[in-house]
């Protein structure tokens, strides 16, 4: 298998290390030499069948694998309507004060991003980006809505809202702290 960062590939098929080429180089990054050692380790959990690339946000990947899921969803659920849904609040100097960014699919509406800025947190802005999101949902035909909060974001927010927690993370993203998830009848 080949792993390609921005700066280094390693292919343990051919246990060569280069600097985007496979040529042997002896000033590679540790942490490189200990990937390329674990994956010359474990050839029988590797992948022969192509270039694995590591890299930051990649937007045309990100397209692919989406339009590929939905196709895969759509065919094993028959449901085709996954719909976008975002809702803008912009201040009277027409300025960002908040936002809510989710999706619709058949009686689901999931909550990705809620923000509200800082000077506008207590305001009732965020309860109206929520309203506002469940109430499109239901005009889309949803049914339940879900939502997740790390535990020191706004997990209280959702529950004063009529969420109820059904799943937990504990010590995620660091110990201390879950990843909860909620959801509402609609």
């Amino acid at each position: 298998m080949t792993v390609r960062t921005s700066s280094h590939v390693l292919d343990a098929g051919s246990a060569t290390i280069g600097k985007r080429a496979h040529l042997p180089r002896t000033d590679v990054p540790t942490y490189l030499v200990a990937a390329w050692q674990w994956l010359c380790e474990r050839r029988r959990m590797t992948w022969t069948g192509g270039v694995l690339t590591v890299g930051a946000s990649d937007r045309e990947l990100d397209d692919r694998l989406s339009a590929e899921l939905t196709a895969f969803n759509i065919a094993s659920t028959g449901q085709g309507n996954q719909a976008s849904m975002s809702i803008r609040a912009v201040d009277h100097a027409g300025e960002l004060a908040g936002g809510l960014i989710g999706w619709t699919w058949a009686t689901s509406a999931g909550i990705e991003l809620l923000w509200v800025r800082e000077d506008q947190r207590g305001s009732g802005l965020g309860r109206a980006l929520m309203a506002a999101a469940e109430q499109e949902a239901r005009a889309r035909g949803c049914t339940q809505a879900l939502v997740r909060s790390f535990s020191f974001q706004a997990p209280g927010f959702y529950r004063r809202l009529g969420y109820s927690e059904y799943a937990r993370t504990e010590n995620l993203p660091i110990e201390g702290h879950a990843d909860i998830h909620f959801r509402k009848d609609l």
